[in-house]
C-alpha cells in the first residue's frame, strides 16, 4: 500500500478491530452524551489492560530489544458527565469474564504461596514439639502475602514497586492505575503523591525502581512490567487552580505519554419515548453479553509473553511513511513546545497501539501487519485533536452568568437550592466560593437572560422562608416579571 493510499484510508473512516467498533456502538447507545474519544480513550486503556495480563511485547526491528505495549489515558469530562459510569459500566458488562477470570488466577496464586509457606513450615518446624513456632511461622509468613488487585486508585511509590514485585513473581497480569478525581489528587500537593506521578512517568516503558534507603538493601528494578493508567478529571481545575503545576507535567513528558480526551458540558441529548429507550438500552446490554464473551475467547487466544514482530510491509509502507509525516508537522509546530512534544509522540504510540490491535485481530500470529498500522495510525490521529482543544479551552471566557443560564436551560423545571448550584458550579465552570459570595447578582443577571430569552427563572420561598429555591422554565408571565428585586 502507497502512502497516498494509506492517506486515503485514514482520511477516510476510523477503522478499528470490529470487536472494538462493536464495542464502541453499545456505548454510543448506554452514554449519548459522552463524546467519542473520551469513550475511546476509557476503551483504549482497559483493553490494554487486558491485553497487558498475557505480558504482550512488540519488537520493531530483527535485532531491537522488545518493547512493552501499554496505554496511558487522561480523560477530561465535566462533573456529572459519567465518566465513572462509562468505567464501571465497560467492568460489569464488557470486561465481566476477563475480570473474573483474573481474581480466580489471583485467588489461586495466593492458595498456592500459602501451601509453599506450609511445607516450608513443615520442613524448618517439623517435630511435634515446634509445633507451636510451625504455627506462628505460618501465620506470619502468609499475613506478609499481597494480594493481587486488578486496579489500583491510590499508592505509594514503596507499595507501587511491591504491587509489581507480586505481579512479576506470580509471571501473569499488569498494573492498572485508576485515579477517579485526577485534579483533586493534583490539588492535595503531597509530596508522596507527586512521587507516585513520577513513577507513573516512568512506568510507561515497563521498568519500576525500588527506593533507595540508608538501611535497607535496595531491590533489582523491575523490567517488563505493563502498566496502563486512567486518570479522570474535571477540566476545570487544569485551567484554574493547578494550571500551572498541569504545564509543568506536561512538559516533563506527560503530553509524550498519555492520550488526553476532552469534553465539557454540553446539553444532553434526551430520548422521551420511554418504550424505545427502554429497547435502546436492553439491546444495548444484550450486544454487551455476547462483546464480551467473544473478547474472552479473543483473550485467551492470545500466548503469553508473545513477541508480535512489526512486518516489513508495515514498516515499508504504513509506519516509515507516517514518521516523516510525524516529523515534518512537528516542524510546522516547534514553536509550540507541548503541541510538539504531543506530535513527537505518536510515532511510539501508533506503535503500541499496533501492537494490541495486532492482538485483537490476529491473536495467533504474531506479526504486526499493514492493516493494524493503519488503524493503530488512524486511531492516534482522532484522538491527538483533543490536546489542542483542551489547552485552548477557558473556562473563563465565557460569560459567568452565561454559563449558569445554559446549565440550568439544561435542566428545564428543576428546582435548584442555593446550597446544590454552589455544590454543581464545577458543571458550569464557576468556582464555588465566587458563586456563593455573589449569588444574588448571579440570580438578577440570570433572571434577565431568562426573560430576554423567552423563559422565566421562578422564586419560590422555602424552609420557613429563610431559603430561595430557583426553578428555570419556559415564560408564562407576562414580560418583565421576574425576581429583580431579589
Amino acid at each position: 500500500m502507497t502512502a497516498n493510499e494509506q492517506k486515503t484510508v485514514i482520511d477516510e473512516k476510523h477503522s478499528m478491530p470490529s470487536i472494538l467498533v462493536e464495542i464502541m456502538d453499545v456505548l454510543k447507545d448506554l452514554h449519548p452524551n459522552a463524546s467519542y474519544n473520551c469513550k475511546l480513550n476509557i476503551l483504549l486503556a482497559k483493553t490494554a489492560q487486558l491485553i497487558g495480563f498475557k505480558r504482550v511485547k512488540l519488537q520493531e526491528y530483527e535485532h531491537s530489544t522488545c518493547k512493552i505495549s501499554n496505554h496511558y489515558a487522561i480523560n477530561f469530562m465535566s462533573s456529572g458527565a459519567g465518566k465513572d459510569r462509562i468505567a464501571s459500566d465497560m467492568d460489569l458488562y464488557i470486561f465481566k469474564n476477563f475480570i473474573e477470570y483474573f481474581k480466580q488466577k489471583a485467588k489461586d496464586y495466593k492458595q498456592e504461596q500459602e501451601v509453599v509457606i506450609e511445607q516450608e513450615a513443615m520442613e524448618n518446624f517439623s517435630g511435634d514439639k515446634q509445633k507451636t513456632r510451625r504455627s506462628d511461622y505460618i501465620r506470619n509468613e502468609k499475613e506478609k502475602l499481597r494480594d493481587l488487585d486488578i486496579e489500583i486508585n491510590l499508592a505509594t511509590p514503596e507499595g507501587f514497586f511491591s504491587d509489581a514485585e507480586v505481579l512479576k513473581k506470580a509471571g501473569f497480569g499488569s498494573l492498572f492505575v485508576k485515579l477517579s478525581e485526577f485534579g483533586v489528587f493534583i490539588q492535595k500537593g503531597r509530596q508522596e503523591d507527586y512521587l507516585f506521578l513520577n513513577c507513573l512517568f516512568d512506568a510507561y516503558d515497563g521498568k519500576i525502581s525500588s527506593k533507595s534507603t540508608k538501611y535497607d538493601k535496595r531491590k533489582a528494578s523491575i523490567e517488563d512490567m505493563p502498566v496502563n493508567i486512567l486518570l479522570h478529571s474535571d477540566p476545570t481545575a487544569f485551567k484554574t487552580d493547578i494550571q500551572k503545576y498541569f504545564t509543568q507535567l506536561m512538559q516533563i513528558g506527560l503530553a509524550r505519554r498519555a492520550f488526553v480526551s476532552f469534553q465539557v458540558s454540553e446539553k444532553n441529548l434526551i430520548e422521551f419515548d420511554p418504550q424505545k429507550a427502554k429497547i435502546i438500552q436492553e439491546q444495548a446490554y444484550g450486544k454487551a453479553k455476547s462483546i464480551n464473551e467473544r473478547l474472552f475467547n479473543l483473550f485467551m487466544k492470545i500466548p503469553s509473553n508473545a513477541v508480535y514482530k512489526l512486518s516489513n510491509g508495515a514498516f515499508e509502507n504504513v509506519f516509515h511513511p507516517y514518521k516523516v509525516k510525524t516529523t515534518e508537522l512537528y516542524n510546522q509546530n516547534e514553536d509550540d513546545e507541548m503541541i510538539g512534544k504531543e506530535i513527537l509522540s505518536r510515532e511510539f504510540k501508533s506503535l503500541k497501539l499496533a501492537c494490541i490491535y495486532a492482538c485483537l485481530n490476529h491473536p495467533e500470529d504474531p506479526i504486526i501487519n499493514e492493516n493494524d498500522f493503519i488503524q493503530a495510525i488512524t486511531t492516534v490521529e482522532k484522538l491527538s485533536i483533543d490536546l489542542k482543544k483542551f489547552l485552548a479551552y477557558d473556562p473563563e471566557g465565557k460569560d459567568l452568568n452565561e454559563r449558569l443560564f445554559h446549565f440550568l436551560l439544561a435542566r428545564l423545571d428543576t428546582p435548584f437550592k442555593k446550597t446544590e448550584l454552589v455544590n454543581a458550579s464545577r458543571q458550569f465552570h464557576v468556582r464555588s466560593a465566587e458563586l456563593r459570595k455573589n449569588y444574588d447578582k448571579f440570580i438578577k443577571e440570570v433572571s434577565k437572560m431568562a426573560l430576554d430569552n423567552g423563559y422565566y427563572l421562578r422564586k419560590e420561598l422555602i424552609n420557613n422562608n429563610s431559603g430561595i429555591e430557583v426553578t428555570l422554565t419556559k415564560q408564562t408571565e407576562p414580560k418583565g416579571f421576574g425576581i429583580e428585586d431579589l
